[in-house]
């Protein structure tokens, strides 16, 4: 009687942990290939059309120099910035903390580096 318990308890126990074990998707590899490998390549390119067209109508752009910019304002900016004379060859690389998703909506949080290289050739590097 005695080992059946012990089976049994043995037997729910396995059950319990494989239970716990079932992950939910991670759709970290779709988003970085729709998502963050086309605006590294917008980005590097200056491609204001391929950058804009990766965000919403309504986007929301917040810096830590306190600008906030909305909408057209955003993409107005974006053509402006994109379309200067004097384009520097830079690469942006990234650096998530943690990510979580669900089919249609995913929150991220990480860092980049910006690495691009000056008008003397030598290379910068900054950070965020």
């Amino acid at each position: 009687m005695k080992k059946i318990i012990i089976l049994l308890s043995l037997l729910l126990l396995s059950i319990s942990i494989f239970a716990q074990s079932e992950t939910k998707p991670d759709f970290s590899k779709e988003i970085d290939e729709q998502v963050w490998e086309p605006f590294k390549e917008a980005y590097a390119n200056y491609d204001a059309e391929q950058y804009i067209s990766l965000h919403t109508e309504e986007v929301l752009r917040v810096t830590k120099w306190g600008g906030i910019k909305m909408g057209e304002v955003f993409r107005a900016g974006i053509q402006k910035n994109f379309n200067r004379e004097d384009k520097l060859k830079h690469q942006l690389e990234f650096q998530f903390e943690h990510r979580i998703h669900s089919e249609d909506v995913a929150y991220e949080v990480g860092y980049y580096k910006m690495m691009r290289i000056t008008k003397e050739g030598k290379p910068e590097e900054h950070y965020g």
